[in-house]
């Protein structure tokens, strides 16, 4: 039984192969899953933590700021510094979008989906988290109820569809509108605590590896060959082989986390951003040679990511989350009564 923190931390490992290799084609969804666990895990929050003070949205708002913009900022930082040695076009391409809209994007994050080049490729997940923050007060109120939640389940899915099916490359699939499936799905396992069955979740699995199989294996067809060419194939493949993950992630939010689980889920947001950090300069070398060459730079890649995301996480990253978390106990709570919830946060 894996457990919540294990989870992210695989998740983020996926689309670190996703990156380092180009052939493996689920690095989309990884990210779905994350927005599916950040739905459950931001409701359970601001529900259980973030309610009981006196401006709780608020407070939920400068606090969220606050565990993501340091360490999206300072990696952000370090992969300018990265680019600018390792890309020769970099300042071609600053220059050939709208500055304004590029420099208020990478700096505050909103819009960032919508930039044609992004210097840190996996922040687009992290404008559409923010997106959906600020949908999070309707969201709350439109979800409290069975019959309310299953129709905005329903809108978000027919939104999902058509904006997959017929603007799949239009400005509605770059915001949070078309990926709000996967943050509601997460929403509903909250309210309602889903849990699969072990037999549900085990047939989920099989179905998820026979798929990602077959595409791996059909890959060699002339046919499948020619249906992987289309623009948006990966996107679809994506979408279908997430819907199978959520027996798994379900489950795995009920498995009681330890110290090294939680480790590892904390430190999956640093490493989700260090990678592309360091995919650049691996880029670099690797141009030209045989995959069978690149072997001992994609496994020295991978140590020093993983080392670096823990030297970030556990030198720069807790240390300012300590800083946020002493930061909340200072603020008001509605009811002086629920001081004793503050060691809670």
């Amino acid at each position: 039984m894996l457990k919540p923190g294990l989870v992210r931390f695989l998740l983020a490992s996926i689309v670190i192969c996703y990156h380092l290799s180009g052939a493996i084609y689920i690095g989309s969804m990884a990210v779905y899953c994350f927005f599916a666990l950040s739905g459950y895990w931001v409701t359970y929050m601001y529900e259980k933590k973030y309610s009981k003070y006196q401006k709780p949205i608020v407070t939920f708002y400068l606090s969220r700021i606050y565990r993501l913009f340091p360490v999206y900022l300072f990696i952000g930082i370090l992969t300018f510094i990265s680019t600018l040695l390792y890309h020769p076009l970099f300042k071609d391409k600053i220059l050939a979008v709208p500055n304004i809209h590029f420099w208020f994007s990478n700096v505050f994050l909103l819009g960032y989906n919508l930039l044609p080049y992004k210097p840190v490729v996996p922040a687009w997940s992290l404008d559409l988290e923010l997106q959906f923050y600020l949908l999070l007060p309707i969201l709350f109120a439109f979800t409290k109820k069975k019959k309310q939640l299953v129709a905005v389940i329903i809108i978000s899915a027919l939104i999902a569809i058509t904006s997959s099916a017929l603007y799949p490359g239009g400005i509605i699939s770059k915001t949070v509108i078309a990926y709000l499936l996967y943050f509601i799905i997460g929403i509903a396992i909250y309210r309602y605590e889903f849990k699969f069955s072990r037999k549900a979740e085990f047939w989920s699995i099989v179905m998820f590896i026979s798929i990602f199989l077959a595409h791996c294996l059909l890959g060699f067809t002339d046919f499948y060959k020619a249906i992987k060419s289309g623009k948006y194939y990966e996107l679809y493949f994506n979408q279908v082989l997430s819907l199978f993950t959520i027996p798994l992630l379900c489950n795995s939010l009920y498995n009681k986390s330890d110290n090294l689980d939680r480790t590892l889920g904390e430190m999956s947001y640093v490493l989700y951003l260090t990678h592309w950090m360091l995919i650049i300069p691996y880029n670099h070398y690797i141009t030209g040679i045989t995959k069978l060459q690149r072997l001992p730079f994609s496994l020295a890649y991978l140590l020093i990511t993983y080392t670096l995301s823990y030297i970030i996480f556990k030198y720069y990253d807790k240390p300012v989350d300590k800083l946020r978390r002493k930061w909340l106990e200072k603020q008001p709570l509605a009811e002086l009564s629920n001081n004793h919830h503050r060691r809670n946060i």
